[in-house]
């Protein structure tokens, strides 16, 4: 299954983000469609931000300890 490209991400005030596969923004609402959640009406008041063509989402990652410790085993100088 792969992730299909988003149209538009909605970030909303509270800090939650939305993304979505298409949008109609009439001034007073945000008429969106979510692939989960079906068609969403949002007030105009509750959304902070309306980004079109996001990056794609990517995965967390954990970075390899072995490849970011300091090789010399110095302690870092909180001052230099």
């Amino acid at each position: 299954m792969q992730p299909t490209q988003a149209v538009a991400r909605v970030r909303l005030v509270d800090g939650s983000a939305l993304l979505v596969d298409r949008f109609d923004w009439s001034g007073k609402e945000l008429t969106a469609h979510h692939a989960s959640f079906g068609d969403l009406k949002i007030a105009a008041a509750s959304v902070s931000e309306l980004i079109y063509s996001p990056a794609p989402v990517r995965a967390a990652t954990v970075a390899d300890p072995r490849k970011i410790a300091r090789k010399d085993n110095a302690q870092p100088q909180p001052f230099p």
